[in-house]
This record gives structure tokens, C-alpha cells and sequence, in this order.
């Protein structure tokens, strides 16, 4: 991804008081979905919608938040 989610990711996790490592990887999240056919087209079409789901307002939103989505 883009590096303005890492930067997104990092402002977040400061405004939500995750300043130290435990705490801020403790909210990281997976998500496991099963792939057919070429995995390289695959990545590219999420790589595709993540960018377009997260527009620069709704990561600022996002920011706000303290990442949290249900809150913007």
C-alpha cells in the first residue's frame, strides 16, 4: 500500500495514546480470505480498492479517531 496508510496508521495510534509497541501492535488486525487463479492480480485488485476506499478525508477522519471507523 501506499505509504500514506503507515503514515495514517502511525498519526492514529498517537491520538489514541498507543505509544508504546505492545499496545500498538496489539490493534493491528488480520483479515484471511481464500484466492483462486493468479495471486498477483489478486493483490493488485485490493491494492486497488483499499486506495479507493480510503480517500485522503476519510484517512484524516480516520486520524481523528484514533482509528477507530465507527467513530468518524
Amino acid at each position: 500500500l501506499d505509504a500514506r496508510f503507515q503514515h495514517a496508521i502511525d498519526r492514529a495510534a498517537m491520538v489514541a495514546g498507543l505509544d508504546d509497541t505492545d499496545s500498538y501492535v496489539a490493534q493491528w488486525r488480520r483479515e484471511s480470505a481464500e484466492l483462486a487463479g493468479d495471486l498477483a492480480a489478486a493483490v493488485a485488485t485490493e491494492i486497488t480498492r483499499i486506495n479507493a476506499a480510503y480517500n485522503r478525508d476519510r484517512l484524516e477522519r480516520l486520524v481523528r479517531s484514533g482509528g477507530v471507523e465507527e467513530a468518524i
